[in-house]
């Protein structure tokens, strides 16, 4: 048989052969291969492939188009591959996702929905297939013999181009990518170098489960394009998609998790970022919703925000990440949590968008080496922004957190040692009920240039517990049970209308605390409202509160105290601005209040606008300070204030502590070794010139109160004395006055009572 003649040929065997295939392409069902060797379609087929379009002539608006219906505007026919309802003009149908032009290639000139823009589906290719299933049940004959799948399941969706490789005879089915026949050929898919989930199955319409599909194409991809609405359902007894170790998957997509059961003890994460592998682009949040998170009066959040109230689904965890993973410019909302990971190392959690979450938005559990950076987290629960529990090696910055909780919470649940090391916590922007929380152990920390306000209405006290550095109050940045440690250059707001609301909080509540907190430096921050802007305290006074440094702080408070530190030895209080925002200067109000403390110095302070400058509370421990290098703007110097027994060293004995005239409680004869005299100035002659002679060249910074029991005139900025007002002026016996020594060692006029 002249089977190579030309075409057309005259041969009687080839019209023989011919007619042979005619008839076998009418009345058979199996493959036809004729005379070059070329596997032609089956009659059966040709009439299927014509059938599945559906001619609609030209495109006309506000006309319902249903899947392979053809419509042509301008000469060129285009496929519909989604139903949908024409708009105003054919320009804007071509440029949406419904359509695709119909000149032998899907997806030339037009997007093809549901993630699959670059499958490429020749028409006029000799082989089609309607689905996977018959691609399997295709025949191949040549090596590279092309083959064009209208759709993995349905037509439209997950179609593309395969193509034969007689040389791969391992390739295992994986029903997306590679097509065994029942004889063992390969059918591959062509494809740019990524995947999709359609490719294997899915649908993409976020009603279809789609979660068997999207395993096998995560298990078979190592770069997966997802850009449709995935229905994943997710149990706790069955895990939710884990990706590839090493993969990347991406995509405008949206993978909603289904879960309809109780209350579940182990909350199931909706996906998993396997080792090496990263999650970017891609939206994570429920199917449906089982929670309600409302206001709770007792912490109403952020200026009655219209948000502050949300659906969610309590059994649901967005993303897990294992180690050396990273997770980038996701979203993830509705969830319980919405990124978590535990026992994990190197992770990188950047960029992402976190909101309505039930308990934290992020929760880093045990790990080591974490970035979290640039992160959005809105109206997380009660727990709040972002928790890194029993964690080394953190960077925490540049994130925006606005939650009813805690704003970044690095903290521990073993009941001894620093649970948390080394970590950088900078340039974070946090409304929260507490801002910064640091507990139960940190070690070698730094929280610096972060933006801190404290929500209004906190009133909840020991919310926290009684754990090793547990603090129940609220605050801008806490450290609990911590060593060495700097909190600086942050600018703090606090509620002010809150008792409970503090700036910078350092210590315990509790007396059963068994850690030490040592070697803290509080400088250069900005505290504006808080009730307390400072405060750092040991309630366990078996412990230790020591080396603590609070320096060039300016702090504004409506509240009793400026700063105030508690049991705490080896402390320095150095060039602070500490002023009340109170309207009028109310009893019981202090500057600086001291409790308790050892080897205290406290210099070059400026308090305005307290009734007393200091409080230094019995049985109070101070004994080798320096505390009084202190001066006033804004309102006279009150005095200071001491209720009980003070360390006497014999330096100053006999020297009186201060008197009733300047509104301070002397109810006991208090003897100091502060750098502070007491004298009564009884002059020879009842006028005497310069007044107070023989009392120049004091130390600077050196206090004295003169009582005078006679006449005495005093000349302003004479070699003694400088005096307010820039005038003379004659003391009435029995007045008291308040000097300072300056850098000259004159007296310098502090106050006076007349």
């Amino acid at each position: 048989m002249a089977l190579n003649d030309a075409v057309p040929s005259s041969a009687t065997d080839v019209f023989k052969r011919n007619a042979e295939d005619a008839d076998k392409l009418l009345n058979a069902s199996g493959p036809i291969i004729n005379r070059l060797g070329n596997q032609l379609l089956t009659w059966e087929q040709i009439s299927q492939s014509h059938a599945a379009w559906n001619n609609r002539g030209a495109w006309a608006t506000k006309t319902a188009y249903a899947v392979n219906d053809t419509w042509e505007d301008g000469g060129i026919w285009y496929v519909v591959l989604s139903a949908y309802t024409s708009g105003a003009s054919a320009a804007a149908d071509i440029a949406g996702p419904n359509v695709a032009v119909l000149n032998g290639n899907f997806g030339s000139a037009a997007t093809k929905d549901v993630g699959t823009s670059f499958d490429q589906v020749p028409l006029n290719s000799s082989l089609r297939a309607n689905t996977i299933a018959d691609l399997r049940a295709l025949i191949p004959t040549t090596d590279g013999q092309q083959v064009a799948l209208l759709g993995h399941t349905l037509a439209g969706i997950g179609g593309g181009t395969f193509y034969y490789d007689a040389s791969d005879t391992t390739s295992a089915d994986n029903n997306g990518t590679v097509i065994v026949t029942a004889g063992g050929e390969r059918w591959k898919r062509n494809n740019s170098g990524y995947d999709s989930p359609e490719m294997f199955g899915c649908i993409g319409n976020g009603i279809v489960e789609d979660k068997t599909a999207f395993s096998v194409a995560l298990a078979n991809s190592k770069h997966l394009v997802a850009d449709g609405r995935y229905k994943v359902t997710v149990t706790e007894a069955s895990t939710g998609l884990v990706t590839q170790d090493g993969s990347l998957l991406t995509g405008a997509g949206t993978i909603e998790g289904y879960n309809v059961e109780g209350s579940i003890v182990n909350r199931v994460p909706i996906i998993t970022v396997g080792l090496g592998a990263k999650i970017t682009h891609l939206t994570v949040k429920p199917s449906n919703t089982n929670a309600t998170r409302t206001d709770n009066t007792s912490y109403t959040v952020i200026d009655s925000d219209p948000l502050a109230s949300f659906s969610y689904n309590e059994n649901l965890i967005g993303i897990a990440q294992l180690s050396d993973s990273e997770v980038s410019q996701c979203k993830v909302a509705q969830l319980w949590r919405g990124i978590a990971s535990s026992g994990a190392e190197n992770i990188l959690c950047t960029s992402n968008t976190l909101y309505q979450l039930g308990e934290w938005c992020t929760q880093f559990y045990n790990t080591k080496g974490v970035i979290f950076t640039d992160n959005i987290c809105l109206y997380g629960g009660a727990s709040g922004g972002a928790a890194f529990s029993s964690s080394k090696k953190l960077v925490i910055n540049n994130n925006w957190l606005k939650v009813v909780g805690t704003g970044i919470n690095p903290g521990g649940s073993a009941a001894v040692g620093f649970n948390v090391e080394d970590l950088v916590i900078v340039g974070n922007f946090i409304i929260a009920r507490d801002c910064i929380n640091l507990e139960n152990g940190a070690l070698n920390y730094t929280v610096n240039g972060n933006t801190l306000q404290v929500i209004k209405n906190y009133d909840l006290v020991g919310t926290n517990g009684v754990g090793i550095g547990n603090n129940s109050d609220s605050g801008g940045s806490f450290a609990g049970s911590c060593g060495q440690g700097v909190i600086s250059n942050n600018n703090i707001k606090g509620y002010e209308s809150s008792a409970y609301a503090y700036g910078v909080k350092i210590g315990t509540v509790a007396a059963s605390s068994s850690e030490d907190i040592a070697d803290i430096e509080i400088v250069d921050n900005y505290i504006h409202g808080a009730a307390v802007p400072i405060l750092a305290s040991h309630q366990d006074t078996s412990q230790k509160l020591e080396n603590l440094t609070i320096s060039r702080n300016t702090v504004y408070t409506k509240g009793s105290k400026g700063i105030q530190v508690i049991n705490c030895e080896s402390l320095n209080i150095d060039d602070n601005f500490i002023t009340s925002l109170s309207s009028v200067v109310l009893a019981g109000y202090y500057g600086i209040s001291l409790v308790d403390c050892i080897d205290a110095s406290c210099n070059k302070n400026t308090i305005a606008g307290f009734q007393y400058l200091f409080r230094l509370e019995s049985p109070n421990k101070v004994s080798t300070a320096e505390l009084f290098k202190t001066t006033s703007k804004a309102h006279p110097i009150s005095g200071v204030f001491a209720t009980g027994d003070i360390s006497d060293d014999g330096d100053l004995s006999g020297t009186k502590w201060i008197i009733d005239k300047l509104g301070v409680n002397t109810s006991t004869d208090t003897r100091l070794t502060l750098k502070y005299t007491y004298t009564e100035y009884s002059p020879a002659t009842s006028i005497v010139t310069n007044g107070l002679v023989g009392y120049g060249n004091h130390k600077e910074g050196q206090l004295m109160t003169v009582k005078f029991n006679g006449n005495v005139q005093l000349a302003h900025n004479s070699p003694i004395t400088v005096l307010k007002g820039g005038i003379n002026v004659v003391p009435p016996a029995g007045s008291v006055m308040l000097f300072m020594a300056p850098a000259d060692g004159r007296l310098q006029e502090v106050s006076r009572d007349f």
